[in-house]
């Protein structure tokens, strides 16, 4: 069962798991890069960092020794459309763990000399996803899709924005946008919950915060962006592109992502992996936000191999483009994605990212059964429906390794 209500004017969301010892907390702000203008790119993942550096009461070195004392592991995350902290633990410790958590999140005090440091921190963090080629395979991808728009930054910012953030810009910032409105309290696990005052941040608690008038993105020509790298044997390829579809067909999107590439029995990987041997890893995958979704492919492979593995993507594409999906693998992609999700959801951490997600996304919390139920409506004509809408030529193909564009345009229209 789930709990929904709101105290001293804070949302909150409960889901016991008597069987299970453990459970999980989440702070989220439904605030996240795409949010930042220009000039503060990199704020939200800077503060996420930051937020773990001392409160009105503790310093980061206390607060990590109070996290150990009563068992519990924290941690942040920053993404596009939402940035939280989170702590797992045993149930027994739930209200110390909740007032821990809370302190870290609406009392820090942002120290000079620990932001200082921190900074050193990112931009090592920075340079080293510049240097990863899977993170700059999809960091291109988001740039060439969502160009001249907040989802096509960084998350983590770059190099000159995150230089220039002082303590009193930081301190403006997390007054004026992490406020009590914005805040949802995931508690999965345990059913105690403590009535208390929540003193989070500053300025007009009145102001208006609703994000649907978030900037909707518009998309590009088609087009293909490379980052040549002279020096790497292997090429990392994501293909991309965006669909629009009903907040209800998402459990067909799901199910065909799955039966696509999103398995090992799907066609894209047992043609390119097992048959052809043409790469070491491939899948397919969705990427949810609030007014878009994205389907893609992401794989890797050498040089020499890439026109062939292009080449074989675009025929799977195209026969199920034009077939659709059979009763059987249909039945075996259904069966996968409930299992996957009955697996996840006996963690309270992956419950807790779930919830968030169904909250932040589509405003709805629901149930491991009512999920499930919505699973089993699924028909094969909505699948194939959707296949119309997901296995079309690709909008971009970004690519990092030792090619060139002009080697990849081809495919576009493929």
């Amino acid at each position: 069962m789930i709990r929904k209500e709101v105290v001293n004017g804070l949302r909150i969301i409960q889901e016991d798991f008597p069987f299970l010892p453990s459970a999980a907390l989440g702070i989220i702000f439904n605030f996240g890069s795409r949010d930042e203008d220009k000039e503060n790119n990199g704020m939200t993942h800077f503060i996420e960092h930051t937020l773990f550096k001392g409160t009105k009461k503790k310093s980061a070195r206390e607060i990590s020794l109070a996290a150990e004392s009563l068992g519990a592991h924290l941690d942040g995350f920053t993404a596009r459309e939402a940035t939280g902290l989170y702590a797992r633990f045993l149930k027994e410790k739930t209200e110390e763990v909740l007032e821990l958590l809370s302190e870290v999140a609406f009392s820090p005090v942002f120290p000079e000399e620990e932001i200082e440091k921190e900074k050193r921190v990112i931009l090592q963090e920075i340079r080293e996803a510049e240097e990863d080629p899977e993170d700059k395979v999809f960091s291109i991808l988001f740039e060439t899709l969502f160009p001249d728009h907040p989802l096509g930054r960084p998350i983590t910012g770059i190099s000159e924005t995150v230089k220039k953030f002082s303590r009193e810009k930081i301190l403006s910032y997390f007054g004026s946008n992490y406020r009590k409105e914005r805040i949802i309290l995931v508690l999965v696990g345990d059913k105690t919950f403590c009535q208390k005052e929540w003193e989070i941040g500053n300025g007009d608690s009145k102001a208006d915060i609703s994000f649907r008038k978030r900037e909707k993105p518009s998309f590009p020509e088609r087009r293909v962006r490379v980052e040549r790298r002279k020096e790497l044997e292997s090429v990392h390829v994501v293909v991309a592109q965006p669909v629009l579809i009903h907040p209800q067909q998402r459990y067909a999107l799901s199910v065909l992502n799955t039966a696509f590439g999103g398995a090992l029995s799907s066609p894209l990987f047992q043609r390119l992996r097992e048959e052809e041997g043409l790469v070491y890893q491939i899948s397919s995958f969705i990427d949810f936000y609030s007014d878009c979704v994205l389907f893609g492919i992401y794989f890797v492979t050498n040089q020499k191999d890439l026109p062939q593995a292009l080449k074989i993507t675009s025929e799977v594409r195209e026969r199920y483009y034009r077939d659709g999906f059979s009763p059987k693998e249909m039945a075996v992609a259904l069966n996968l994605t409930k299992s996957s999700i009955i697996l996840s959801q006996e963690s309270p951490l992956h419950r807790l990212f779930a919830l968030m997600r169904s909250e932040l996304l589509f405003g709805e919390t629901l149930t491991l059964g009512e999920i499930l139920n919505n699973y089993e409506k699924v028909e094969l004509a909505e699948v194939n429906f959707l296949v119309k809408e997901v296995l079309t030529p690709p909008l971009v193909i970004a690519a990092v390794g030792n090619i060139r564009e002009k080697e990849l345009e081809p495919f576009l229209e493929k």
